[in-house]
């Protein structure tokens, strides 16, 4: 009988190791002054401009590939659990964790279960329980997200993030204007972020900071809204951790 589930621990802690490096990469990469802010003339009502300029693009292409071995990680601690279920066969490259999005998908993944009865049928019907076509939007279903984003980043393109940046504060005194668009949507490189009547000097007095969010790129987990890379995949972590908690309680469905 299997005594612990330590190799799916620890591949899960890996994925959490990698998200955690990703945050850590991107709190230096916006302390280390990659943006400034412009001023300008534009001879209007508010003459002066204060415009955002990023001085250096994000490492889009490195943060994808340090999420995609964070959702890699991941999906592989469920791996490891149905390799495990199926008797821990070194020359078995088919078994997997399935993850559905329809009862016609888990169909298809029942026979390499319950070929040659291989894995514990109440282990089976726990499988089942969390599958993600069991659940009333299957799209946004925890499992289901780690399945889409393990799948793109192993079959197709590094899973890219978008960078929001959001206006946390402005203030100053003096006859200022602040666009709509500068508070209530993300800020482009050369948005203008201020528009005032006094002389250029009074700039120096204005408080202006920002707040950058790491997200996945539009279109691909959403077409309507950013998704945040952390606010995403903490939760399916602690979906995974569930997962190995409640077999690891039941250790006498694996084989002896």
């Amino acid at each position: 009988m299997v005594s612990n589930l330590d190799e799916a621990r620890l591949k899960l802690r890996r994925g959490k190791e990698h998200l955690y490096m990703l945050e850590s990469e991107s709190r230096q990469f916006w302390d280390s002054n990659v943006y400034t802010l412009i001023h300008e003339r534009n001879g209007e009502e508010f003459p002066n401009l204060l415009r955002f300029k990023m001085l250096k693009p994000p490492p889009q292409h490195r943060w994808g590939l340090i999420l995609g071995d964070a959702v890699h990680n991941t999906r592989s601690a469920l791996d490891y659990i149905a390799w495990r279920l199926a008797g821990s066969d070194l020359s078995d490259r088919y078994i997997q964790f399935p993850i559905c999005e329809s009862s016609d998908q888990w169909k298809r993944f029942q026979w390499r279960f319950e070929k040659g009865n291989r894995i514990h049928p109440d282990a089976f019907a726990y499988i089942r329980s969390v599958q993600p076509y069991l659940r009333p939007n299957p799209k946004i279903a925890k499992l289901w997200l780690l399945q889409e984003l393990d799948a793109r980043d192993k079959h197709k393109l590094i899973t890219m993030t978008q960078v929001i940046t959001r206006a946390a504060h402005i203030g100053g005194s003096g006859q200022i204007l602040i666009p709509y668009a500068a508070v209530e949507s993300n800020i482009e490189d050369g948005a203008v972020i201020i528009e005032y009547a006094d002389p250029p000097e009074a700039c120096m007095n204005m408080e202006i900071k920002f707040a950058f969010r790491v997200t996945f790129e539009r279109g691909l987990l959403s077409d309507v809204e950013d998704i945040e890379v952390g606010a995403c995949l903490y939760p399916v972590f602690e979906a995974v951790d569930i997962i190995i908690d409640n077999f690891e309680s039941r250790l006498d469905w694996f084989p002896s």
